[in-house]
């Protein structure tokens, strides 16, 4: 009928230009990945000496042979900080793009707060950044320092990991308070622009549907004797 051509007509158009929008997004999500490993390759850096200076206060300082294997543990995850970052970001439902669906808050990947009360970033993201920081909680572990990346009823002061779904596995993760870099910070800004577009299109589309189903379902019942 007429009718379904028109829809198939809208849905077309509204699918060309979410396509659109999925490639903005997925080139908006690897350069964000991208800017992730230059972020946690400098974090990587900065907080282990941090922790040494923490350290030294409370504790003897690690002699010169422990320093040395301890920074050529730290130089092979400034190397391989991407593959770090890609590992923690393969996770499922990180990014919306890649399964679009309506069940997501308009807000997902909003960024809220303020210098006064600290930054919130979206929980998907954010858990894939500081799945990437906590992997220097395994090398802070195995040198000494008051940190567990592992889940156990201990006395430690620092629990650097993350518990999923309750399913008995953890990961290294990074507890404190963390700033984005202004890079990570505009990228994900974008992102979130093309995803209140691309969300709002994606449940015009599943409206279409469902309006088009009626509309052949009722044709049909109704040229049934």
């Amino acid at each position: 009928s007429s009718m379904d051509n028109a829809i198939d007509a809208t849905m077309n158009q509204i699918d060309r230009e979410l396509n659109f929008l999925q490639t903005q997004m997925e080139s908006l999500s690897q350069q964000f990945i991208q800017e992730t490993a230059t972020f946690a390759s400098e974090w990587y850096q900065k907080t282990i000496v941090a922790y040494l200076v923490k350290n030294s206060k409370t504790a003897p300082p690690l002699n010169k042979q422990s320093l040395i294997l301890m920074k050529n543990q730290v130089n092979t995850l400034l190397r391989n900080s991407k593959q770090i970052v890609n590992k923690a970001f393969s996770r499922p439902n990180v990014w919306w793009h890649k399964n679009p669906t309506v069940n997501i808050a308009i807000n997902a990947y909003d960024q809220l707060g303020n210098q006064n009360i600290g930054r919130k970033y979206p929980a998907t993201v954010d858990d894939c950044v500081r799945i990437t920081l906590g992997e220097l909680g395994v090398i802070l572990e195995r040198f000494g320092f008051n940190v567990t990346t592992k889940r156990q009823a201990s006395d430690y002061r620092e629990y650097w990991f993350l518990d999923l779904d309750g399913n008995n596995s953890s990961y290294p993760y990074f507890p404190h308070l963390l700033e984005w870099s202004e890079e990570m910070q505009d990228t994900l800004f974008r992102y979130n622009v093309f995803f209140k577009r691309a969300r709002a299109l994606f449940s015009q589309i599943e409206e279409l549907r469902d309006a088009k189903r009626r509309q052949e379902l009722t044709e049909i019942w109704q040229t049934i004797e």
